[in-house]
């Protein structure tokens, strides 16, 4: 049988029932990054034959595996689409976003505190040729006929999070709009950086904003707004800093790019 890896994160836990001498016991062989024993019951020993026992695991030697370059770069990108598109299908490289309550996606956890709203262009009461779908955030002070539209989520507050897989300096992309409605007031937060701050968005209407969010003691990036406004889409790209292999590749580069001025 050969030795399968566990992903990060993941436990595997194994009960087996261990009887006085000298005996072994075989499992299904693994790589992990680490094993506890934990003994959960336990019996008088005749001390007149001994002092005691020991366990020991023996065999192949603990291994840690060591991640390709390619992996860990995989690992630090994530494109998400949010709603249903009115073709159906997801964007290639991306995952969807339902309005789910957060749950795992490998190789990331991300979703919403509870259950949000999409929001489908066909839901729309005006006629708008509208090609984008999205979940939206809910409407604070909800008035009696907002309560009663399915379009609108009263339930607030509510937020958005995604569990990266490590710390550091992320590229944050973030697509919101306004698929249904009049005149929307707009805000949007990124782990409590302005993002968006009191744009005035149509029907139909939606923008496109960029950051930079750093990561130094939790891997979650977290989106919040006070304004019923639509997620329509989220990149993050993990910031690595650039190798003096890449420096000089980018000076090369730029020198061979720079128009060479004859000599008279």
């Amino acid at each position: 049988m050969q030795p399968h890896w566990l992903p990060a994160g993941l436990q595997e836990s194994h009960k087996f029932a261990v009887r006085p001498g000298d005996h072994s016991y075989q499992f299904a062989p693994k790589v992990v990054r680490g094993v506890l024993l934990r003994i959960t019951g336990k019996r008088s020993l005749d001390t007149s034959a001994g002092t005691g026992g020991s366990l020991a695991f023996i065999g192949v030697p603990c291994v840690q595996k060591k991640e390709p370059e390619e992996e860990k770069e995989k690992y630090d990108e994530v494109k998400i689409v949010f709603g249903e598109s009115v073709s159906g299908f997801v964007p290639a490289g991306f995952q969807q976003d339902d309005g789910s309550p957060k749950a795992a996606h490998f190789p990331f956890a991300f979703g919403w505190d509870h259950r949000a709203v999409s929001v489908h262009p066909k839901d729309c009461s005006s006629n708008l040729l509208l090609q984008r779908s999205g979940v939206s955030f809910p409407q604070q002070n909800c008035t009696a006929a907002e309560l009663c539209s399915p379009l609108i989520d009263c339930d607030y507050p509510n937020g958005w999070s995604i569990d990266m897989r490590s710390l550091g300096q992320y590229l944050v992309t973030v697509e919101v709009g306004a698929p249904c409605g009049d005149l929307l007031l707009t805000n949007l937060k990124v782990n409590e950086v302005s993002f968006v701050a009191n744009e005035l968005l149509h029907a139909g209407q939606y923008t496109k904003v960029v950051g930079q969010i750093t990561l130094t003691s939790s891997p979650t990036i977290r989106l919040t707004s006070d304004t019923r406004v639509t997620l329509q889409a989220v990149h993050i790209q993990k910031i690595r800093p650039t190798t003096q292999q890449q420096q000089q590749q980018q000076q090369q580069q730029q020198q061979q790019a720079e128009p060479v001025t004859p000599v008279k």
